[in-house]
């Protein structure tokens, strides 16, 4: 600390009256020191007092004009003792604590101090109160390292206007410690992949990420032999797999699952024998699953057809301490309507609504049927879609009409609950795709691929020109040409993954159109990967008709390197990583968090507004308990919108403090 000078003053007889004279005596001379005035000093260049020289260094000449008195009064010399202050704190560890209290006490009462008076090195003064003798403020250490504090002389001014003494400091080093900790909170159930199954009852996951050349883990065990193709949904717990009844192997009218950690070359499990449920399935009968909820249960559900022909939607509840396990102890089989043909084709899960939707193949009448998955009752299709009723005239023949009865072999649908189907044109395959909010259409044994304003299903009766759909020819993905373009699913990221069926191996590729907003400037294919078999399957592979997931989890940083108990954060940041190959902005999702420590009543967590992109560390202070000490972070991940499709594919979570 810098040594100050102080101006040093000897008491002195202002005036004496003596036979109608004044005598002015000098009783003492006072010094001017180069450099700048302290507090309570005349700045330079003000004007000398009576009796002083103006020069610097040069003591003022006493007055000789007239007697000394006859005598001298008394004079009260406490007016003549400057101010004393000592600053003191009651926060016990400073060298870890976020903020400090101190307080200022006088020997006597003063005014006068202001926040910028106070002299601090490495910290911010706030919250300055008090009056008389005593004040407190709070000191902010600015980063880790040496920090200061003290009072100046002349801060304050007594009653007499005398000015304090300087205070002695408070100093420390504060240290720092660096808190880590990572929580794998995911918010979808796709994680950047594609599952395809073949017909000879093999499959593989293959990870959408060009880095590392799509990496591929293979399974087996889901139907080997059987006839008809297989239809699939991917769930947060992995992939389940309706596999048709038919062929000689046993191995037909089932679910299996296969578990999003498989290692190469896992066998499925089996998850539901619709072979042993009342009604069994019938023979060659397909089965369409899906993943739905209600009054809080994931439940796993098959459409499948029994004798008679009887269709039916099985449904069985997810064991939540076994994810991926299906409790068929609690399943039932639910009627879908009796004497109106098979289904289990294709099928389609309207989340607004909870209705499942499911057909027959092409150009049947009384097609597509339903389930209300609250009611567990049947619903018709001529009654319950957003879009019932209208009909559309489209590119290359293709045309929409759901009330013909003569719908196509495909069955998609859009947010809001629309059904997406075809007639007048047997379409193989569709995807909806929400970020473009287009739909890609493939006819059945073609090599053409439509793309289509969804529009085109609602309002647009007429989509046949230029501007409101375009055309796409598309011979092979491969030098080799392997037969032809096989189901597709949405990404729901802008991109829509299709596969080009073989006899013995089938391509993977990419579509994704140069402008979403104008299908007319064209659709980028891209290859990626060829698998061996033949991909006969249909409906969710990607993970299309996945929500966005919300959860609730917390960091326990008592478990964190380094963490140190009752010991209060300086920072809190927080971090989100995407799963490899998506999108970095935060969307769709809304992120909340509070601290707290552990067995005290939690706050509710408070939405943060300054989520940055993946991998970019954000403040979280601001937030509930989130300064001080603490030692539990909850944060809420919950979808930003009812029904989210677009959103964040988060990986995992980081927190990171300094101690």
């Amino acid at each position: 600390m810098t040594k100050r000078n102080h101006l040093a003053l000897t008491p002195c007889l202002a005036a004496t009256i003596v036979s109608l004279s004044v005598i002015a005596t000098s009783c003492s001379s006072k010094t001017n020191f180069a450099g700048p005035p302290k507090q309570g000093e005349a700045a330079a260049g003000a004007k000398p007092n009576a009796g002083e020289s103006s020069s610097p260094g040069t003591a003022a000449a006493p007055s000789t004009s007239a007697a000394a008195p006859a005598s001298t009064p008394s004079v009260d010399t406490s007016a003549a003792t400057a101010p004393t202050v000592t600053l003191s704190t009651p926060t016990t560890d400073i060298k870890n604590a976020a903020s400090i209290q101190v307080t200022a006490t006088f020997s006597v009462p003063v005014t006068g101090l202001t926040v910028d008076k106070i002299i601090v090195t490495n910290g911010t003064i706030t919250n300055l109160v008090g009056d008389g003798s005593v004040y407190t403020f709070t000191l902010t250490p600015n980063s880790p390292g040496p920090f200061t504090v003290f009072i100046p002389g002349n801060a304050a001014t007594d009653s007499n206007g005398k000015g304090n003494t300087e205070s002695a400091p408070i100093s420390e080093t504060q240290t720092v410690t660096d808190i880590n900790m990572s929580l794998p909170l995911t918010t979808s159930s796709t994680q950047n992949a594609v599952w395809v199954v073949t017909k000879d009852g093999k499959g593989a996951k293959i990870q959408l990420d060009p880095a590392n050349n799509y990496p591929m883990t293979t399974f087996t065990g889901t139907g080997v032999g059987v006839t008809g193709g297989h239809r699939t949904f991917v769930s947060p717990y992995g992939l389940f797999i309706g596999t048709p009844q038919g062929g000689s192997t046993g191995t037909g009218g089932k679910v299996y699952f296969v578990t999003n950690k498989l290692t190469d070359g896992a066998a499925a499990e089996v998850s539901i024998d619709l072979n042993v449920v009342t009604p069994p399935i019938a023979s060659d009968s397909r089965v369409c699953v899906t993943k739905f909820t209600t009054n809080n249960i994931e439940y796993i559900g098959a459409a499948y057809t029994a004798a008679g022909p009887n269709r039916r939607f099985y449904k069985a509840p997810i064991d939540p301490t076994k994810p991926g396990y299906v409790d068929t102890s609690k399943g039932s089989s639910l009627d879908a309507g009796t004497g109106i043909g098979e289904w289990g084709y294709s099928c389609y899960t309207d989340q607004t609504r909870n209705y499942f939707w499911s057909k027959k193949n092409s150009y049947r009448s009384n097609g597509i049927s339903g389930i209300n998955l609250n009611t567990n009752l049947p619903i018709s299709a001529t009654l319950a879609p957003n879009n019932n009723g209208f009909t559309m005239t489209g590119p290359g023949g293709l045309s929409f009409n759901l009330a013909s009865g003569t719908q196509s072999y495909a069955l998609a649908g859009a947010v809001d609950g629309s059904l997406l189907t075809g007639s007048g044109i047997d379409v193989y395959t569709m995807a909806n795709e929400p970020i473009s909010d287009n739909v890609f259409v493939i006819p059945y044994n073609s090599n053409t691929i439509y793309v289509m304003s969804a529009k085109c299903f609602t309002s647009i009766a007429d989509c046949s020109t230029a501007g409101k759909s375009i055309l796409t020819t598309v011979a092979s993905f491969d030098p080799t040409p392997v037969g032809y373009i096989g189901p597709m699913s949405s990404l729901n990221d802008g991109r829509v993954l299709g596969l080009e069926r073989g006899t013995t191996r089938s391509n993977v590729f990419l579509m994704a159109l140069a402008d979403p907003k104008d299908i007319t400037k064209g659709l980028t294919i891209t290859k990626i990967k060829d698998v061996p078999g033949d991909t006969y399957m249909y409906s969710d592979f990607t993970g299309s008709m996945d929500l966005a997931k919300g959860q609730v989890q917390t960091f326990d940083l008592t478990q964190a390197a380094g963490y140190t108990p009752d010991v209060s954060f300086k920072t809190a940041a927080l971090r989100w990583d995407a799963v490899q190959g998506t999108s970095p902005t935060w969307t769709g999702l809304t992120l909340s968090a509070a601290c707290f420590k552990k067995g005290a009543t939690g706050v509710a967590p408070a939405a943060l507004a300054n989520v940055a992109t993946s991998g970019t560390e954000f403040d979280i202070s601001k937030a509930p308990g989130c300064s001080g000490i603490f030692d539990q972070v909850q944060i809420s991940v919950q979808p930003a919108a009812a029904n989210t499709l677009v959103f964040s594919k988060t990986a995992d979570f980081k927190f990171h403090g300094k101690q």
